[in-house]
């Protein structure tokens, strides 16, 4: 490299002075922007969607890289089809009375109705066929094939009924 020394460092006998303008445009900039469209030109229009059929036939998310099956119908045109309704499931006749919420600890406390004998419950658990969806600090929702029911606390002085 030619250059020469000053303090004992070795500089560069051309010193950049700044960029080169070119109509308004630095010269690192034109070059970028001259680049940028000849690669634009080459790669021509995007794909369409079929041609990214792998990426809907082999999903980066699921575990197995194949899509889910999709659900087929059931009855066919010639059987009669039988509609099942579940029967339901009848309100929680225990009362709520309690709950004890912190730090990961969310428990909500219940009085059985048959028997006065205080429970506690926590996420996930079941009571009288529902399942306890969330603890919350004055409610309990429970939830049984989709259908919600929440209890709430009462208020202080309030009878528990």
């Amino acid at each position: 490299m030619i250059g020469s020394k000053s303090f004992g460092v070795a500089r560069p006998a051309i010193v950049d002075r700044g960029p080169a303008v070119f109509g308004g445009l630095s010269a690192a900039l034109f070059i970028f922007v001259a680049f940028a469209a000849s690669q634009a030109a080459e790669l021509g229009t995007p794909p369409t969607l079929e041609a990214l059929s792998a990426t809907r036939d082999r999903p980066i998310f699921h575990p197995s890289r194949r899509a889910p099956a999709l659900p087929q119908a059931v009855a066919s045109a010639s059987a009669p089809s039988t509609l099942v309704v579940a029967e339901p499931v009848a309100k929680p006749s225990s009362t709520l009375t309690g709950i004890i919420y912190g730090r990961g600890n969310q428990l909500a406390i219940l009085q059985e109705a048959g028997t006065g004998r205080s429970v506690s419950i926590k996420v996930g658990d079941e009571i009288e066929g529902w399942t306890v969806a969330k603890v919350l600090p004055r409610r309990l929702v429970l939830e049984h094939d989709g259908e919600r029911h929440e209890m709430k606390l009462k208020e202080p002085g309030e009878p528990l009924e």
